[in-house]
């Protein structure tokens, strides 16, 4: 049976102004995208057995080769992040420069039963990415268009500066208690939602299936730092938000919200709550069904477990025996990989190694090297928060 004539195709026909705006709107929505030319047109409708038309399956657009080096420059297990820009059509490096940031936390890769929405670890690397070409373009706008400027040393170094900043701004928050309001960032700067903030989140879409379980008490570690970003991505960080005191919350669309974030928050908790530590808190709290305490006594267990005592000696025994002269790569790298074990620890409890005892690891770790060791010859007064006098040292 025989093609249906161009002119014919319902996708082309310009003879009503409608047809003739959504056409318009979907060419300029692919060139934005970034797509080839061919992309441009939609595909024509092939005939079926049955005398009917449908629309030919289209395949995913090739990376630039200039975007797709980049990625794999950066990132150690690109796959993901190369499936995932191709099948938001982000297939060039002029189009992944433009691409808003906002739009990462939508994106998603294709799979046999059907899109799937990116980890993650994934969305956070792009995000880390865009935010470096950022940075590069407000000092220099001619370089920073250029794939080949980033190296993997600039991006580690990113990274590293970044959660440095990141810690450093909740240990102010610690400081300045400031109550939240919306979603937690929004709350800081005095913002109270409207009625439209909370139909909003009303209609949202979220999915209990994106949190990670927690089967393996042992995996607590890694486990947190998964459900936290989960959290974040969904917006309900506030309800365990320990510098938020609900009681001070006075807009009623607010306390509305609130109480919407804890009854979903407790429903997240029974589906990723399935280890023994887990289960004790969801049975302790099972009737009045409070997300914000069963997680903070969570917190408290795993801090008093033996895996948790056993994973904090086997992360100082690493930081004791993490010396620069023994390390592979560069100076940065190194340093960087000292505060990863580092956070790590602290992570587990603040309070298990003081700022000496942290700094006298890294001296010992740097000594070898002439110029880092430069670092330690000046005393520093202790402010008595070991946290930030840690990043002090590193920044």
């Amino acid at each position: 049976m025989e093609t249906p004539n161009r002119k014919a195709s319902p996708f082309l026909s310009l003879s009503t102004p409608r047809t003739a705006s959504y056409l318009g709107a979907r060419i300029k929505m692919d060139d934005n995208a970034g797509s080839g030319d061919d992309d441009d047109i939609p595909p024509e409708p092939v005939s079926t057995p049955k005398g009917g038309t449908q629309k030919p399956k289209k395949e995913e657009p090739a990376l630039e080769d200039r975007l797709t080096d980049l990625i794999c420059r950066l990132v150690d297990e690109p796959s993901e992040i190369l499936k995932t820009l191709s099948h938001a059509r982000y297939n060039t490096w002029k189009s992944f420069v433009k691409m808003d940031m906002i739009e990462i936390t939508g994106l998603t890769y294709p799979e046999r039963r059907g899109p799937v929405p990116i980890s993650t670890m994934a969305r956070s690397t792009l995000i880390q990415i865009k935010e470096l070409i950022n940075d590069e373009y407000r000092l220099d706008k001619r370089i920073a268009l250029d794939p080949e400027h980033y190296t993997e040393d600039m991006y580690l170094e990113h990274v590293f500066n970044s959660n440095a900043a990141k810690r450093m701004n909740a240990a102010q928050r610690l400081d300045s208690k400031t109550p939240g309001s919306k979603f937690g960032v929004i709350s800081k700067l005095g913002v109270i939602p409207t009625e439209k903030a909370y139909e909003t989140w009303k209609r949202a879409r979220r999915s209990k299936e994106s949190f990670p379980v927690l089967k393996d008490d042992s995996k607590y570690r890694n486990w947190k730092q998964d459900f936290e970003a989960e959290m974040d991505a969904q917006e309900i960080s506030r309800v365990v938000d320990r510098d938020f005191n609900p009681d001070i919350m006075t807009c009623s669309y607010d306390v509305a919200l609130y109480e919407d974030q804890k009854r979903y928050l407790w429903t997240v908790l029974i589906k990723v709550f399935t280890g023994p530590l887990g289960k004790t808190c969801l049975q302790k709290y099972r009737n009045t069904r409070d997300p914000r305490a069963a997680y903070f006594e969570h917190e408290k267990l795993q801090s008093n477990s033996q895996a948790s005592m056993f994973q904090r000696n086997r992360l100082t025994r690493k930081l004791q025996n993490f010396i620069i002269s023994e390390h592979t790569g560069t100076r940065t790298e190194y340093i960087t990989n000292w505060f990863e074990i580092y956070g790590n620890i602290v992570d587990l409890s603040e309070r298990c190694m003081d700022f000496e005892t942290a700094r006298s690891y890294l001296a010992e770790g740097v000594s070898d090297d002439t110029d880092l060791s430069r670092i330690f010859e000046d005393e520093v007064v202790s402010t008595g928060n070991d946290v930030a006098d840690m990043e002090f040292i590193k920044c």
